[in-house]
Order: structure tokens, then sequence, then C-alpha cells
């Protein structure tokens, strides 16, 4: 899968490159308006998204392929039904998988886009971090008086896990080059934040908060 940029599969129209500001409000950008009507959205995804969501897709084919080939055969129902069961459990999965690459992808993008407009009110800026450790922060949201947060978007309470741990290691980082470093240490993170697809807000016992998406308002 190469990144050519693919015509436009309601306009036929194939879509300019964005500027880095524009790229910035969202990863799923529109096509230019028309009056009357709008473009469809698109996601360019990595060749390793792809290739993850496409593999997901495969084996569900062929399970209903094969749910199809038990009917035509006159399999006993119930050994239908085992079918029909797992291949529903594979496309959750592949929904699962999906919006777990929306939430780190475009729903971060959209968040910085958002944070970046508010916290310009309040004199600040926000940025993304990541290290030659593999160490990363969707979000740095940085404001005018030095605090900062450092924020991970994540899925479930496995994501949720990586995201604060990933945090965790970037403060103790943080922590461990101080011991060294006395004439310029470097600050702590203020907050450590985790946005999750959840329905509650909390606090971790190590001091990480999760909040979900859904209590952002505008």
């Amino acid at each position: 899968m190469d990144n050519e940029k693919k015509p436009c599969c309601c306009c036929g129209t194939t879509p300019a490159h964005p500027a880095p500001e524009a790229a910035a409000e969202s990863c799923c950008p529109a096509a230019a308006d028309t009056e009357g009507a709008v473009c469809c959205r698109h996601k360019d995804r990595s060749p390793e998204e792809y290739k993850a969501l496409l593999n997901r897709l495969s084996r569900i084919e062929g399970q209903v392929r094969g749910i199809r080939g038990m009917l035509e055969k006159d399999a006993y129902c119930v050994d239908i039904l085992v079918q029909v069961a797992a291949a529903n459990s594979a496309l959750n999965s592949f929904s699962k998988e999906l919006l777990a690459q929306h939430i780190s992808t475009c729903v971060a993008d959209d968040l910085r886009a958002g944070m970046k407009v508010n916290s310009q009110a309040l004199g600040g800026r926000v940025s993304y971090y990541h290290d030659r450790y593999d160490l990363e922060a969707d979000i740095v949201l940085h404001l005018a008086d030095g605090r900062y947060a450092l924020i991970e978007c994540k899925l479930g309470s496995r994501e949720i896990e990586d995201g604060a741990k990933h945090l965790l290691q970037l403060r103790d980082l943080i922590r461990e080059k101080n011991k060294t470093e006395h004439q310029m240490p470097l600050r702590e993170p203020d907050l450590l934040i985790v946005m999750t697809g959840g329905e509650m807000a909390y606090t971790r016992e190590d001091g990480v908060k999760v909040i979900p998406l859904a209590t952002l308002k505008d």
C-alpha cells in the first residue's frame, strides 16, 4: 500500500496534501466544501494499520464463507450458530481495533487542535512528544506559567494501563535526569492524563488521571 492519494469515493477528486496547520486540525480531513454538499472524509492509514485491519477482515470473510458452506450442506443449526458466534466475535474485534486506531490518531489530532485553540487563549501551546526510547505522549499541554500536562489517548482498560505506564516512565526519566543535572533541572509534569473511551473519570493510585472523552465539552 503506497502513500499516493486516492481519488475521493464520492466526488472523484484527488485530495491535496494539507498544510501542516490544516493537518493538525484533524487526521480525517474532508475535501473542500461545495454549496449544498460536503465531500466524504478520509483517513490515511499507515501500512501497519491497514494490514492489521485487512487481516482481520480476511479472517471474517473466511468465517462467513464457511457458514454459507455449512448452510448449503444442511449442517445442524447449533453447529452453524457456534460459527456465527465466532464470526460475531471476530467482527467485534475488528471494531475494537478500528476504534483504537481512531482514538490514537483522529481523536488525538482533534484534541490537539481543540486544546491548541483553548491554550492559546490562555497564552499556552500544544505539542507532541516521542523519544528514542519509544516513550511518547500524544499531547503535551503547556501553560504560560510553565505548568504542563502529558496526555495519552487510549481505548480500554488494557490500553489505559499501557498509556499510564508510558506517562510514568516519562516522569521517572525526568527524575533520573534531574539527579545528575543540578544547574538546569527539568520540570516534572504537573498532570498525567489518559483520555479514554470509557464512562467514568477517576484518579489511579499512581496519580494518573483517567478522563473519558465524553466528559469534554465545547
